[in-house]
Order: C-alpha cells, then sequence, then structure tokens
C-alpha cells in the first residue's frame, strides 16, 4: 500500500496481492484517523456477504479469477474498544462460463488485489463510533 495526501484527501495504492481490508485497517491505525471512501480497481479473489435478517447472520459468497472492481464504497469507525472496524460495500464485474459479463456485489468481506486499487479516502475531523442499535440488531453509527 502507498499514499499520498493532497489538500486533506488520501489518495491510496492497494498493491496486487494485497488484502483490500486488511489494508485500510492498517491504514486508518498508521494515520489514527476515521472517514470514509470510495474507489475502483481489481482483484483475484473476494467473498462478498448478504445479510440474512430471518438468520440475523451473513452468507458468504466466494468468487475468483478475473475480477473488475467497479464500485467500492466505505467507511471506517471506531468500536467500544477503540479497534478500527472497516466496513465497505463492492460491486465486481467478471465474465461467465458463456464468456457474459456478470456482477457480483455486496458487503465486502474480502478482496485480494489482482492489479491494483485506487481508492480515495476523506477523513472525518473527529472519531467516528459505533454501537449497538437494539431496533436494527446491528451495530451501526454513533451520532450524538
Amino acid at each position: 500500500m502507498e499514499y499520498k495526501i493532497m489538500n486533506g484527501t488520501y489518495y491510496i495504492k492497494i498493491n496486487k496481492d494485497e488484502n483490500l481490508m486488511d489494508q485500510m485497517r492498517n491504514f486508518a491505525q498508521q494515520n489514527n484517523t476515521c472517514g470514509y471512501f470510495s474507489g475502483i480497481g481489481a482483484a483475484e479473489s473476494v467473498i462478498i456477504s448478504t445479510y440474512i435478517p430471518e438468520k440475523k447472520d451473513f452468507l458468504d459468497h466466494t468468487k475468483e479469477g478475473m475480477l473488475e472492481m467497479f464500485s467500492l464504497s466505505g467507511n471506517i469507525s471506531l468500536d467500544k474498544l477503540n479497534k478500527y472496524i472497516v466496513h465497505a460495500h463492492a460491486g465486481f464485474s467478471y465474465l461467465n462460463d458463456n464468456q457474459e459479463i456478470a456482477i457480483i456485489a455486496g458487503d465486502l468481506r474480502e478482496a485480494r488485489i489482482g492489479y491494483t486499487a485506487e481508492i480515495v479516502f476523506t477523513p472525518t475531523s473527529e472519531d467516528l463510533l459505533r454501537e449497538f442499535d437494539s431496533k436494527a440488531e446491528i451495530e451501526v453509527w454513533k451520532l450524538d
């Protein structure tokens, strides 16, 4: 991973064979920052998850091959133990067995970069905290 800051915005390049989610977590720890990000790139393997409300759990979908990351958006916040949490959603296109374009998208768990990932990160001016929301039954931003 390499990055450069220009006018308060970070431009991050994640290199081939690096894990996108691990690198974003490392970036937040190194820079002691929360914020939001978006990006594009290509991956060799991904794990995308779908939340199943009835089970209160995620169903993982693994895909490998040439995966064009056409959309990446997410945020980095802190949990109650001050651990950085990377929450991202992404969309990837690929060629299916009929050589037609197909898409896999959802909650991004893992992505091993195939060529590069180019990410724009905007830091928050203060820590962005998470807390359990009993109505939604998940961890969400604490905004009070």
